[in-house]
């Protein structure tokens, strides 16, 4: 016979241990702070967008590498914009013989307009990432006259209004840059299509109140990005966005985040695809946003720990259905207010979208471990058919 489990305390036991009620406390605690910061987020949501002041000259720059999907929706959405001011769209590819090329020079013979130029960056990144080599490509052709630098990625759908919206709160001279979350749609559907979105979702009220920026949708004074010296942080980093954070708050300059201004994406999502976006946007916390990172590891190491208490014998149900209970909760209720904000991207979900997203929630909390795990040990990172070496924030050397 095997030797007999000792009982665990349930209620009050010896000082400084852990009991199964103490731990629904505290489980409770932590989900209810998740649940408030959802309710921050759908404050944020609601809030009235202010009136649109001066339209500045903007220059819009899109680095697209690759087929585009629907053959360059995002570009059509792009050229689309309502902005009133004077805009220029540049679209900057790594070689000319790219998939991209061709369905961008495609989509601007059909939507012809002054200031939309396609350009060739020639990559040859050796200290930097091949996308932030493109960008600062681009940036050598911006028009002298803008006072606005844009930055959208090449697989989203931009709302008409989005350029608009995204540039509006500039009108305060105190805020440097703007940004808004993207929001992924899984189609078609998939398990690791709800698991990225899931992913996604449960990240845009914890972004939408911490002081980092979004490359994919991103607004930045131009007096902000050539004061704080942007570029050179680019030409040695493999990231974009959070490192043009860094270098604004460090500068003493404001972020607004706008919510009228959230894009969206579709693709299809294989494990692959969710394992390898999901350790490498943790990665870049790592080295360029280092707070949230370290925040991350202490709600998944709370987590785990519950887990672990509650699943050795003797087991601990009631902290364990208040962990599951909290995270479905609050993963269920972000993709009603999404599909609320985005009827006519979640419509042919029928309702389906927020019970699909909680069910994520298990999995979610295992592959947030494995994805911190890398995101910890990685020095070496393949991305975009590059292997980059890195040593640290500032020290990148390509691998060819």
């Amino acid at each position: 016979m095997g030797r007999p489990v000792a009982p665990r305390p349930q209620g009050e036991g010896l000082p400084g241990a852990m009991t199964q009620n103490g731990l629904l406390l505290l489980t409770a605690a932590v989900g209810a702070a998740q649940l408030w910061q959802t309710g921050r987020f759908l404050r944020l949501l609601r809030r009235k967008s202010p009136e649109a002041g001066p339209s500045p000259k903007v220059s819009v720059l899109c680095a697209c590498k690759g087929a585009l999907e629907g053959g360059g929706d995002s570009v059509r959405t792009l050229l689309g914009q309502d902005y009133p001011g004077e805009v220029e769209f540049l679209f900057i590819v790594p070689s000319w013989s790219d998939p991209a090329a061709e369905d961008v020079r495609r989509v601007l013979e059909r939507n012809p307009g002054e200031g939309r130029r396609l350009l060739c960056s020639d990559a040859r990144p050796e200290l930097c990432s091949e996308q932030n080599w493109n960008l600062l490509h681009g940036l050598g052709a911006v028009s002298p006259a803008s006072e606005v630098l844009v930055f959208a990625d090449s697989d989203l759908s931009f709302p008409k209004g989005w350029l608009r919206s995204l540039v509006s709160p500039l009108e305060d001279p105190s805020i440097g840059a703007c940004t808004a979350t993207s929001v992924f749609i899984p189609k078609p559907e998939s398990l690791w299509g709800w698991m990225r979105a899931a992913w996604v979702g449960a990240g845009l009220p914890w972004f939408s109140a911490m002081r980092y920026l979004n490359g994919q949708s991103m607004a930045v004074r131009r007096k902000a990005f050539d004061s704080c010296r942007v570029r050179e942080r680019w030409e040695r980093s493999i990231n974009m966005d959070l490192t043009t954070a860094q270098a604004l708050r460090e500068g003493g300059w404001g972020f607004a985040f706008v919510p009228d201004a959230m894009p969206t994406w579709s693709e299809p999502c294989t494990a692959r695809a969710f394992f390898s976006g999901f350790g490498k946007w943790l990665l870049h916390f790592r080295l360029y946003g280092p707070l949230a990172w370290v925040l991350a590891w202490g709600l998944v190491a709370f987590k785990l720990y519950v887990l672990y208490q509650c699943l050795r014998p003797p087991l601990w149900p009631r902290p364990l259905a208040a962990l599951l209970l909290a995270d479905m909760l609050n993963l269920g209720w972000i993709f009603r207010i999404l599909a609320a904000r985005f009827p006519d991207k979640f419509g042919a979900l029928g309702g389906r979208a927020p019970w699909l997203a909680a069910l994520a929630a298990p999995g979610l909390l295992a592959a947030h471990a494995a994805n911190l795990v890398f995101s910890t040990t990685v020095r070496t990172l393949r991305w975009g058919g590059y292997r980059y070496r890195i040593r640290g924030p500032y020290d990148v050397k390509v691998l060819r």
